[in-house]
């Protein structure tokens, strides 16, 4: 289960970075002004969403590690 959670998680992420680059290189080229302050702020909102998605990424595969004695005391 937490290798599932941690895939999605993961293909989120990428999926949200590759989103704001792209949304980010469209907005520099071709957008106007107001655009560009509207692109701004949802890539600024849709950071609530990529960074809990790495913090759950980092947990899973902390456990996973963990689990296998590398992190063991």
């Amino acid at each position: 289960m937490k290798t599932k959670v941690r895939a999605i998680a993961g293909g989120i992420g990428i999926c949200r970075i590759l989103l704001f680059w792209t949304s980010t290189v469209l907005r520099e080229l071709f957008a106007s002004h107001e655009t560009m302050a509207a692109v701004k702020g949802v890539i600024l909102r849709g950071m609530s969403i990529l960074t809990p998605g790495h913090d759950c990424r980092g947990c899973a595969g902390a456990q996973a590690i963990s689990k296998k004695g590398l992190f063991s005391q």
